[in-house]
């Protein structure tokens, strides 16, 4: 059967036409319109043991109307042996599996049952949207096939994908932490191509008249060469890319068999930046449009962290493209720096706000109390601000690649907490941001344009070693400046859109 012991599920025959027909529930009831960020949970007592890890989705989610039960080695139609967990969501499971018909090496999610209909919903919407783009040269990442299956916990759709490599926010993080070698490793030469790339993937769907919605570092995936890894046995996978990821028995509280709601094991995703990393072939594909809306019907609330929300939704609730783009501004400055512009420690909307406000000046229509100045705390939002200087330009100049220094001074760094002067935090943060720097790319990445004033490439001597540091120069600062500048508007009729974002000479500049 494979190299794992497997269990045969069944599944009705794989469609890709937008024309596939809902089903009707055969046995769950629930909401269909479940996506919101602040729904309640079903009511419902704890049925399992507490799960040890916090990078396996909520347990208790196996239930009628939850998540579909997967264990490595089923074989999902007689056809996808279900070989790794990749990761999960707050409504589906994503697995690696081997399509023994094809040969090849896919990405399969599972969504919900309770999530399927709205998920299938989102399908449609991309179907024409995906026939009026190359799928090969754009950077939109697509389905390949889709389809519905009963299960025990309901009626769940399953789609089909291209695997593809680790997330840019895990690439960021393993190019921060000095774990893979500078060949595969960030700089400013492949933030901006990144940059570049996603850009356009979001001047795409937004010109075809669809909203991302939650566009994040998180959900843009390296691509990676397919056809090299096709070429090799199951097995050769495992063999490359299986970690240290842990595994958890899970039992229920009275004593009763798991199944079938549930399965007996659980599974945190597989981290596989490093391995795949080889195989990258320097492309970006943008995926996740679970929370996707058309531009003429934009949702009351968005699915997205408060450190990507627009000032407008958060302190408004208006809601558009222009929500895009400010996430769009706040992904650049994360690849291009390393570091998160808005940081969420305690987890709250007020603390980005303050943060806001601390970067780019005060919230034009921010009419509640803020940190940010003295004459803020005392509520008077209308009052003249005086003697404040926001931080943003100060971050971009202190930009560096040189990612020997963060290993030695990222251990001595915490963020400031409440209680500092406005001064004490503007130092402390120019130190934390810029202590935690990239190292160099030596994979070159033809096809940007040559035009002015390439980076000077500064070498200095650290510990005994020659060390190759790229600092921002201070033309790419003012450049990188005057591009979020535009994109981290305030005035959503000033912010620029992602066509006059493509014409900015950041992304053209030489660096070289």
């Amino acid at each position: 059967m494979g190299i794992f012991q497997s269990q045969q599920l069944s599944a009705t025959t794989p469609e890709t036409s937008a024309d596939m027909e809902l089903p009707e529930s055969e046995s769950v009831e629930f909401e269909s319109n479940h996506v919101c960020r602040t729904q309640e949970r079903i009511s419902m007592s704890r049925q399992y043991h507490y799960q040890r890890s916090d990078n396996i989705e909520d347990i208790e989610d196996y239930r009628p109307g939850g998540y579909h039960p997967v264990e490595l080695g089923d074989v999902i139609e007689n056809q996808y042996e279900v070989m790794l967990k990749l990761g999960h969501g707050g409504f589906s499971t994503v697995w690696l599996v081997h399509d023994t018909s094809s040969e090849r090496f896919l990405a399969m999610k599972i969504v919900m049952a309770e999530a399927s209909e709205e998920a299938f919903e989102t399908e449609k919407r991309l179907d024409e949207f995906e026939k009026s783009v190359n799928a090969d040269q754009g950077f939109v990442g697509f389905s390949e096939a889709r389809w519905w299956f009963q299960g025990p916990n309901g009626n769940h759709l399953a789609i089909l994908s291209n695997w593809m490599g680790p997330s840019v926010a895990k690439f960021i993080e393993v190019t921060r932490l000095g774990t893979i070698s500078p060949e595969y490793s960030l700089n400013g030469k492949v933030a901006q191509r990144l940059a570049l790339q996603i850009t356009q993937a979001v001047s795409s769907i937004h010109n075809r008249g669809i909203a991302h919605g939650d566009l994040t570092c998180s959900n843009v995936l390296l691509a990676i060469n397919n056809l090299k890894l096709n070429n090799r046995s199951p097995r050769e996978i495992l063999n490359l890319v299986r970690g240290s990821s842990s595994m958890e028995q899970i039992t229920r509280i009275d004593g009763k068999p798991n199944k079938p709601t549930a399965p007996d094991y659980v599974y945190e995703g597989e981290d596989m930046a490093i391995p795949l990393l080889p195989f990258w072939t320097g492309d970006v594909k943008v995926i996740d449009f679970g929370s996707s809306y058309p531009l003429d019907s934009p949702p009351a609330d968005l699915q997205i962290p408060y450190s990507s929300c627009s000032p407008e939704y958060l302190l408004l609730q208006k809601v558009g493209k222009e929500s895009d783009i400010w996430a769009l501004g706040v992904l650049i400055y994360k690849l291009r720096s390393g570091k998160d512009l808005f940081a969420e420690v305690m987890g709250g909307d007020a603390e980005v706000i303050f943060q806001m406000e601390e970067v780019l000046g005060p919230i034009p229509y921010n009419k509640g109390p803020t940190v940010t100045t003295p004459e803020r705390i005392s509520g008077d939002a209308d009052e003249a601000v005086t003697g404040f200087k926001p931080l943003l330009r100060e971050l971009i100049d202190a930009i560096d690649d040189n990612h020997l220094l963060a290993h030695e001074d990222d251990g001595n760094r915490t963020r400031n907490g409440g209680g500092d002067s406005r001064e004490e935090k503007a130092g402390e943060e120019g130190v934390l941001r810029t202590s935690q720097e990239l190292p160099p790319q030596a994979q070159d990445h033809p096809g940007e344009e040559e035009n002015v004033r390439p980076d000077p490439m500064l070498s200095t001597k650290k510990s005994g070693k020659e060390v190759q540091s790229t600092k921002i120069s201070p033309w790419e600062a003012e450049l990188l400046y005057d591009l979020l500048s535009g994109s981290l508007n305030y005035d959503v009729e000033k912010r620029l859109n992602a066509d006059q974002m493509l014409r900015h000479p950041w992304f053209s500049m030489n660096f070289e």
